[in-house]
């Protein structure tokens, strides 16, 4: 009896504790302390463009967590836009050039900045991000917040062909052909004076041409919108994908 129970007391200190289950990987966002489903469900407020407050009060989370994440995903946004430019309803590629804010993009900002929508905007989120205060860098970001979720109600060609017409694509091909007879007669023309004189004509053509081709580019994007249904939807999952590429 006395082995018995020793072989017992054996056993019993032998067995290791269980461990316990890890804590699955938020994979939208390194080392948050949230649930990789909370912070779903944060993403989803920010995208259905609720305030942190109304957010808060959907999901059980403090509104100052709420605010932290909202604002580090309106600044990764800006990362996300210039990265792939054909997503959030292809803004990146009518706000940007080279990474820069193309001339195009500079006109909107302009346009949006001014509007009753980005009025609106302010009202809703301004005095929690501290833009009242007029800190630039969250101006900003709003800002460009406002006129992605615009293009994202938005359904519209995003190549050539569809953003120019016929004319248009025409004149750019016969200017290809003056172009490219500058080129081979630039260094011994048969007629210095006609080739002086396309040559003058072309480089004044050329000066109003890109400023044409926006008012083309406005014109058909206007023209050619469909409101988009799930505009949030559309929203949300180009965040959420972006995040996976790229977590906060």
């Amino acid at each position: 009896m006395q082995d018995i129970g020793k072989k017992r007391e054996t056993r019993r200190s032998d067995s290791k504790p269980k461990a316990r289950p890890q804590r699955r990987k938020n994979r939208y966002h390194r080392g948050a302390k949230l649930s990789e489903h909370r912070f779903l469900r944060v993403l989803r407020g920010f995208a259905d463009d609720q305030t942190a407050r109304e957010t808060s009060d959907a999901t059980g989370i403090s509104e100052k967590t709420i605010q932290n994440l909202f604002d580090r995903v309106r600044e990764r946004l800006m990362r996300a836009v210039l990265i792939h430019p054909v997503r959030f309803g292809g803004a990146g590629y009518f706000l940007f050039d080279d990474r820069k804010i193309s001339r195009r993009g500079s006109i909107l900002f302009d346009v949006v900045s001014g509007s009753f929508l980005f009025k609106r905007t302010l009202m809703r989120h301004a005095p929690r991000v501290g833009a009242t205060g007029a800190p630039k860098a969250a101006f900003s970001f709003l800002l460009l917040e406002t006129v992605v979720r615009i293009f994202c109600t938005l359904s519209h060609p995003k190549d050539n062909e569809g953003l120019y017409s016929d004319e248009i694509q025409e004149a750019y091909a016969n200017l290809q052909l003056v172009a490219l007879y500058i080129h081979q007669h630039k260094d011994a023309p048969d007629d210095p004076a006609l080739f002086e004189a396309v040559k003058e004509s072309f480089e004044r053509i050329m000066e109003d041409f890109p400023r044409i081709l926006e008012q083309e580019e406005f014109i058909n994007l206007v023209q050619g919108a469909r409101k988009h249904h799930f505009a949030s939807e559309a929203f949300y999952n180009d965040l959420r994908r972006y995040l996976l590429e790229d977590p906060l």
